[in-house]
């Protein structure tokens, strides 16, 4: 099978940093072409660092050591000219923002095409075909930064997809998007290689339900790759089966935070339609509220408007004086500032001090560490963490400044099963220590486990769910 498989590795090991041990060790596959795989794991087995060393970023691209060899039709990716590698390998990283550069989605898409001397009439078809595929048409013609997360990584996809390499890697494709959006991806993603002749795809998932069938299912723990088996060979567990229930709480006191008449509008033109209408809503001490809604409907706007990061448009938001707000955004890395987790602790524990006026012993970095399962991390690099450990990084900075109002915006993203678990748990201790939270996020499963209140935006309004669960 080696020498017939497209994609290759042999006692593949990749080293972040020589004070860590290896994120990859002994990693050994033969993947053929023509073939979907599954790259399964729990968080920080090395499942993107093994795509991003067989997509030929590591090294050079993405600074690590590798040892070993990749091949891919018989040459390291790593040593290719990018106009070749682009040609052969893609990867869509986690993170959309960091694939996109051009101004417009029509740009993006055709950015691609446009590097490999491609002419206009070949790209206008190739991207209006793929933009109907994939659902986006009502994207084309919008600004990239003005997109949701979940639209950006739509058009990163279809970024590849215009023309899509012999080897395509996707780093959890469906993670910021809403049910129908997924759906509509995955189905995509199962005719890409016969209506669009991309060889091999690749992706690496923790929630597997509407995946495309896969060929192969590679499994990866701790860093090594445990089991390669073929497609029926393992069945995953049913996503969110594992979670627990917290029990429904309705808070009596007094709102931190009031929204009156808030609405919001990327152009104050008379024509432009508002992107939130008239919001009202008050967020109670003690009560977690979710937030769900479609890619775009205004979920993390409305996330910023309260957290103080946008004004709005009309209306006004009322805040409690002894309100002191956390914003965790959907990439965990966006609210790192060090190159270590102890620093991160110290920074945060130094400025929620300042705030308080006094040393708070709860907030010392070697007590939040011990809270937040971190004490084995204090010197690794929050950058170069597992995604779960990141939010855990993300929470002890919360508590550290002292946060009476937590905004989580997809806090999910990019954990697996037991870390979903352990971001429960995390929720439901802010919640008897009196905290409010406001979470947004896809993820059904995990709204059903936390919700005291659950509501939805629609067409820019508010509506609560009679039911939760």
């Amino acid at each position: 099978m080696g020498e017939s498989a497209l994609l290759t590795t042999r006692d593949l090991e990749v080293r972040f940093t020589t004070s860590r041990p290896p994120a990859l060790t002994g990693a050994n596959l033969d993947l053929s072409a023509d073939s979907a795989t599954w790259f399964l794991g729990p968080n920080g087995s090395g499942k993107s660092t093994l795509a991003l060393a067989c997509a030929g970023l590591v090294p050079g691209v993405v600074p690590a050591e590798r040892l070993g060899s990749v091949r891919l039709d018989g040459e390291d990716p790593a040593t290719l000219p990018p106009r070749e590698r682009v040609r052969r390998v893609g990867l869509i990283l986690q993170d959309p923002e960091a694939q996109l550069a051009a101004p417009s989605v029509r740009s993006e898409l055709a950015l691609i095409l446009e590097n490999q001397g491609v002419s206009a009439e070949e790209i206008d078809l190739a991207v209006g075909e793929v933009v109907e595929e994939l659902g986006i048409a009502h994207l084309a013609d919008r600004r990239v930064h003005r997109l949701s997360g979940g639209e950006k990584q739509l058009v990163a996809i279809a970024a590849f997809a215009v023309r899509p390499p012999k080897v395509l890697f996707l780093d959890e494709p469906g993670a910021y998007l809403d049910h129908e959006n997924r759906r509509r991806l995955y189905r995509f993603l199962g005719t890409l290689r016969r209506s669009r002749h991309s060889s091999t795809l690749i992706l690496v998932e923790h929630r597997t339900d509407g995946l495309p069938e896969p060929d192969h299912v590679v499994t990866l723990s701790e860093g090594t790759v445990a089991e390669v088996a073929a497609a029926g060979q393992i069945a995953p567990k049913a996503w969110g089966s594992s979670f627990p229930t917290l029990p429904r709480r309705r808070s009596t006191s007094s709102p931190v935070v009031r929204l009156e008449k808030l609405s919001f509008s990327w152009s104050r033109a008379a024509e432009t339609a508002p992107l939130l209408k008239e919001i009202d809503l008050e967020l109670r001490p003690g009560e977690v509220t979710v937030i769900q809604g479609a890619n775009g409907s205004g979920k993390t706007t409305l996330l910023r408007l309260i957290a103080g990061a946008r004004k709005p448009t009309s209306g006004r938001i009322v805040r409690s004086e002894s309100g002191r707000r956390a914003y965790m955004p959907q990439n965990p890395e966006h609210l790192f500032v060090s190159y270590t987790v102890w620093s991160e602790l110290e920074e945060a524990s130094s400025y929620g001090n300042r705030w308080r006026g006094e040393l708070a012993a709860e907030a010392a970095p070697e007590v939040l560490a011990q809270r937040f399962g971190l004490e084995d991390l204090l010197e690794a690099n929050p950058f170069e963490l597992s995604t779960g450990q990141k939010r855990r990084v993300n929470m002890a900075i919360a508590a550290a400044v002292g946060a009476t109002v937590a905004l989580l915006d997809e806090p999910t993203f990019g954990l697996d099963a037991p870390g979903v678990c352990e971001l429960i748990h995390l929720v439901e201790r802010l919640r008897d220590e009196g905290a409010t939270t406001l979470l947004v996020t896809h993820d059904s499963s995990f709204a059903a486990a936390v919700a005291d209140r659950l509501l939805t935006i629609h067409d820019g309004a508010l509506h609560e769910e009679s039911t939760v669960g």
